[in-house]
């Protein structure tokens, strides 16, 4: 996406949570040679990359809430790693907890679904649980989602806010 598509962009979807928090990142656009599996060591400002259907179709939005973390930590994956049938799982999910009026749980989420990883693949999906299924998967083909993404990049004052699983400091 180029600077105006990503300011358009910005505009008609609401991927920032409103509040302090919302002030802890940026947008930008990638440039034609990046990939979302490229490597980011020692980049200035740290970054990470989000598909773009993620936040236009299944209104995904920053920063991930403590359920949404522990999942992808349980998972061991990165946001891009998770196919968008699997985010739209994780939505589906959270507005039926929040429905029913239940605190949403990796735990109690990871007992619907199972996955089987790959080796040769860039992205994960969960399937549900045989006897198990809760949503069937998103209607919408995903077929080119790899190609539409964007670059969140955290700005310095946030990076104190940013730990790995062991709650040591990313940065």
């Amino acid at each position: 996406m180029i600077k105006a598509s990503v300011s358009k962009f910005l505009h008609r979807f609401s991927i920032l949570k409103a509040g302090g928090h919302s002030s802890f990142f940026s947008v930008e656009p990638c440039l034609p040679t990046e990939s979302v599996c490229m490597g980011r060591p020692g980049t200035s400002p740290p970054f990470f990359y989000m598909y773009s259907c993620l936040f236009s179709d299944l209104h995904v939005s920053l920063p991930f809430d403590s359920f949404t973390m522990d999942i992808l930590q349980t998972l061991n994956v990165a946001s891009t790693q998770l196919h968008p049938n699997t985010w739209a799982s994780i939505q589906a999910f959270r507005l039926l907890c929040d429905v029913l009026r239940f605190h949403p749980s990796h735990s109690s989420f990871v007992s619907y679904y199972t996955s089987h990883p790959a080796n040769h693949v860039l992205w994960h999906s969960l399937i549900g649980r045989s006897g198990y299924v809760l949503f069937n998967s998103f209607a919408t083909s995903y077929k080119k989602f790899k190609e539409r993404f964007v670059k969140v990049c955290i700005r310095p004052e946030a990076t104190a806010y940013f730990f790995d699983r062991s709650r040591f400091p990313l940065y």
